[in-house]
């Protein structure tokens, strides 16, 4: 029995040092992915700080069409339209004009 329970005993101590080889990497892992883990959060926290800023900044930028100016440019698109009308009824006038000399 004591070579059996020597041969368990290395073969355990083998799997023991393995473990502990994998738990000192997991370890390891573990702490630089609490760093970068704290990297990443700190990052959050300025990008979502610069975030906020760029849209009160783009909200500030935003004109403000009055209403009087809304409707000075109803007026405009409605000339505008009505230019391009008569534009082609002058067209046509024209050419009736051309072959009646």
């Amino acid at each position: 029995h004591l070579p059996y329970l020597q041969a368990m005993h290395k073969h355990q101590s083998l799997q023991l040092q393995r473990l502990k080889g994998m738990m000192q990497k997991l370890e390891e892992r573990m702490g630089l992915t609490k760093k970068k883990l704290l990297l990443i959060e700190a990052n959050y926290t300025g990008m979502s700080q610069r975030s906020a800023d760029i849209l009160v900044t783009s909200r500030e930028l935003t004109p403000v069409v009055t209403k009087a100016e809304k409707e000075y440019f109803k007026d405009v698109q409605r000339c505008e339209a009505n230019c391009s009308k008569w534009e082609q009824q002058f067209a046509e006038l024209q050419s009736r004009c051309k072959s009646l000399s």
